[in-house]
């Protein structure tokens, strides 16, 4: 009995003049389909790296995401040798975020933080985190003045870092002083 070798397989040269059915376009139309054909491959890039937005009747477009927050373990430790904003206890305090304008799973910057304790029976943060401490009408302006006073706090006694502040922070800084 003979043993059969299975065949290889190449690719055959296409014959000059055929082409695939999709490519069959006439002229007047193909920059039509590449048009579509861009679109199609637009949106499925961009629903995973961008987000979108309407510009003035135009169709959509992607935009740059958002600039990460800015982070810094140092200024987060320095803040919280603070005072507690709220109850001035000291020695217990922790960096507190700000609630207002934050998205759920991201903290906001930490340009924003103040002090805040975290003392079993005067648990200022997490009364704070639950909007008990603050009604979540006046939580805008609770969380700029504990900014302001965290500032101010940290200029007056010469603990204001010559390093690793972002410009908005600074700028922050110089406007809380006057």
């Amino acid at each position: 009995m003979m043993r059969r070798t299975p065949m290889k397989r190449t690719a055959w040269p296409r014959k000059s003049g055929t082409t695939p059915a999709h490519a069959r376009e006439s002229e007047s139309n193909q920059p039509l389909a590449l048009i579509h054909c861009a679109q199609t491959a637009i949106k499925k890039i961009v629903k995973s790296t961008a987000v979108m937005a309407r510009i003035s009747g135009l169709p959509l477009a992607p935009c740059p995401k958002a600039r990460k927050p800015w982070r810094s373990r140092s200024y987060r430790m320095l803040v919280a040798s603070l005072e507690c904003y709220h109850c001035r206890l000291h020695g217990h305090s922790q960096a507190a975020h700000p609630n207002t304008g934050k998205t759920k799973g991201k903290k906001a910057c930490d340009s924003l933080i103040f002090p805040m304790c975290t003392v079993s029976g005067r648990d200022c943060h997490g009364l704070f985190d639950t909007y008990k401490l603050v009604p979540r009408e006046a939580m805008a302006a609770f969380e700029a003045a504990a900014v302001r006073w965290t500032i101010t706090t940290l200029q007056a006694r010469g603990m204001w870092p010559k390093t690793n502040v972002p410009p908005a922070l600074t700028n922050t800084a110089q406007a809380a002083m006057n």
